[in-house]
């Protein structure tokens, strides 16, 4: 196996930390374990239980941040129809809805994630998920039913476990796989579907921003076009919350400061960036002529010809496998039975 981000492998330098921590907590103050959610009779049994799924979660995170792949050699991996990437935000802001009983901003992209793919067969697609951090979820295909699987099972809110969204990192994500994986040779259109907020816990949300700017000018140098498709209301959409049956309780998220939740469409900030890489915008209730318009791209989508019998490396992402050891290990430090 391979890392495309070697570098965030030092990442890994968490565990021993945490292992510490949770030593000197277990000896001395158990108030650090008490926080880590070790509580009840049975500590000893509880502080070794969480202390492996942290392990497992830390590592796992680090290994996925580290962009894993496993080499292949074969004829050039494109399509010479095109080849295309769905980038979706499945941070929780995700949730909103602009009613109870009316679809939310994940369960509205999942459609029009499915629309583009089923009306584009001869077209390969690469989904791509992104909260704070961004990582690709599926390899590029054409398979149906391999693409329905993960757009209905992998994109899904917190997929990747890291709170908030960031939008310019997710771009910056998109500028080295375009730049460095020779898969992405005939990648030529991105689909962003998103509310384009550039980074949640940020005041400052536009492209003037040093770091959004740095982003939005390396994706548009590398020749990517980013088609944006707005998800949402300027108005802003709120989360409701449900009970264990799926009714709604009358009650929506709120804030730490009891403020309610807003999630709300920046078209000028989607706008911007479909503008300054050649791309164009749509509202999300405009998904026929966002499919017609991406139809019309087929054809500018060719890969470059190549001699019959030359091989050339290519890279299977594996960070799929790990993303789900992490979302199981954080699953498992939440349980019930380590209260």
């Amino acid at each position: 196996m391979h890392f495309e981000r070697p570098y965030a492998l030092l990442l890994l330098i968490l565990i021993p930390i945490a292992l510490i921590v949770f030593r000197q907590s277990y000896r001395g103050d158990s108030s650090i374990l008490k926080v880590l959610r070790v509580q009840g009779k049975h500590l000893s049994k509880n502080y070794l239980k969480l202390a492996t799924a942290w392990i497992f979660f830390l590592a796992s995170l680090a290994i996925v941040a580290a962009g894993p792949y496993i080499p292949t050699h074969g004829a050039p991996d494109v399509s010479g129809t095109g080849d295309y990437v769905i980038v979706v935000d499945i941070s929780a802001s995700t949730a909103a809805r602009s009613s109870p009983v009316e679809k939310s901003i994940e369960e509205i992209s999942k459609e029009i994630a499915m629309e583009i793919v089923e009306s584009m067969p001869v077209a390969r697609f690469q989904v791509f998920g992104y909260t704070r951090l961004a990582f690709t979820l599926s390899s590029f295909t054409n398979n149906y039913e391999e693409l329905k699987d993960t757009i209905e099972n992998s994109l899904y809110i917190n997929a990747i476990p890291w709170q908030g969204s960031d939008l310019a990192n997710a771009l910056g994500a998109l500028h080295h796989q375009k730049t460095e994986n020779p898969s992405y040779e005939n990648v030529e259109y991105v689909i962003l579907l998103s509310d384009g907020n550039l980074e949640r816990a940020s005041s400052v949300n536009n492209f003037k921003t040093t770091r959004a700017s740095r982003e939005l000018e390396k994706i548009r140098s590398s020749g990517l076009k980013v088609i944006s498709v707005g998800i949402g209301s300027t108005d802003g959409w709120n989360i409701p919350l449900y009970d264990e049956y799926g009714n709604f309780t009358g009650r929506f998220q709120t804030l730490r400061e009891g403020k309610l939740f807003t999630a709300q469409l920046n078209e000028k900030n989607l706008r911007q960036l479909s503008s300054a890489t050649g791309g164009r915008y749509f509202h999300y209730e405009n998904t026929r002529e966002l499919v017609d318009f991406l139809k019309s791209t087929l054809s500018e989508s060719v890969a470059p010809s190549s001699e019959d019998g030359v091989n050339v490396a290519n890279k299977q992402d594996v960070s799929t496998l790990f993303l789900l050891v992490s979302a199981a290990s954080l699953a498992f430090i939440f349980k019930k039975e380590l209260y």
